[in-house]
């Protein structure tokens, strides 16, 4: 059986899927991919189901190793992606030979990079999900970033000389330091006052250091909540956009908490919520408001025109 082996880890290198469904009435997190889309199209590309696992990297990529022949794509954050030495095409599949080391330069624009393997990696499952949940110590790699001399497996595919997968053109994002995203009213929208909702979605934001997997963290004009920031804590989903008492949105993200006690002004549109997963200290970001059913067809778009393209 192929491996991969890990030179070195970069900065934050994780294995993630489609995430670790069904379990947060018991408390588990979602996890998994914080860009599902950069995630999704580069399993495709290779041939694999859209949530099967793949390599997670962030902000410094590593360097891999390549036991044997397979076929990858690299997806998400615009980076120097070489094979040794050499430069490689990003959103495409490209072929890899035994021996020969992957490596990575740094973000150019955009937090996280992706990394499909023909067949997918062959770790195990916990909870239905391949997902490292680093605070829970599960999933992925024994539950932790990956190390350097790291061994993951990878699944036998048949799929190394069909014919080259890429995402179209038009459907290639690109990674802005300026983010806009579509909110939905949130459960507590009604008590913030009308000059608050205005200004919630006429500033804009800029992403702090003191983000993560669990949330991102945003300084800008304060929203009054004061004394009545904290409320009885009830759920809250991946997307939720929560107002503490000083003022500042914190937007909950794929490894958060599953119930909170601030008031939840917003909710990211889903065909939105990947678009987070790429923001990086010192990235600004606004708001538009956007209904329910206008939310609903976004998503639905978003699914065809990648349905399509394979």
């Amino acid at each position: 059986m192929s491996f991969i082996r890990i030179i070195e880890p970069g900065f934050l290198t994780t294995v993630q899927d489609g995430g670790r469904l069904g379990y947060r009435g018991y408390g588990m997190p979602l996890s998994g991919a914080m860009d599902y889309f950069s995630h999704s199209t580069g399993n495709l590309i290779v041939g694999n189901e859209p949530a099967q696992p793949s390599l997670e990297i962030t902000l410094i990529g590593p360097v891999i190793e390549f036991s044997g022949s397979a076929l990858i794509a690299v997806t998400g954050a615009e980076t120097d992606a070489m094979i040794n030495g050499k430069p490689i095409e990003m959103w495409c599949s490209v072929k890899v030979k035994r021996n020969d080391i992957l490596s990575f330069g740094p973000s150019i624009a955009g937090a996280r990079v992706y990394l499909a393997v023909s067949g997918g990696l062959n770790v195990p499952e916990i909870m239905g999900s391949t997902s490292t949940y680093l605070r829970g110590k599960i999933g992925g790699h024994g539950g932790r970033r990956l190390l350097a001399e790291d061994k993951i497996a990878l699944n036998y595919s048949t799929l190394l000389f069909r014919k080259r997968g890429k995402l179209p053109l038009g459907l290639i994002p690109e990674w802005r330091k300026d983010t806009c995203l579509r909110v939905m009213h949130g459960i507590d929208f009604e008590t913030f006052s009308s000059e608050d909702a205005g200004l919630f979605f006429s500033s804009s934001y800029q992403v702090t250091n003191n983000s993560d997997r669990m949330g991102i963290r945003l300084s800008g004009p304060g929203l009054g909540v004061g004394s009545k920031a904290d409320v009885i804590s009830y759920p809250l989903a991946a997307g939720t956009i929560q107002v503490p008492g000083d003022g500042q949105p914190v937007i909950m993200l794929a490894d958060s908490q599953t119930v909170g006690g601030y008031r939840q002004i917003g909710y990211i549109a889903t065909a939105d919520i990947w678009k987070t997963g790429q923001l990086k200290p010192g990235d600004r970001v606004s708001f538009t408001v956007i209904g329910y059913d206008a939310a609903v067809s976004a998503l639905r778009e978003l699914k065809n025109e990648i349905s399509q393209a394979f």
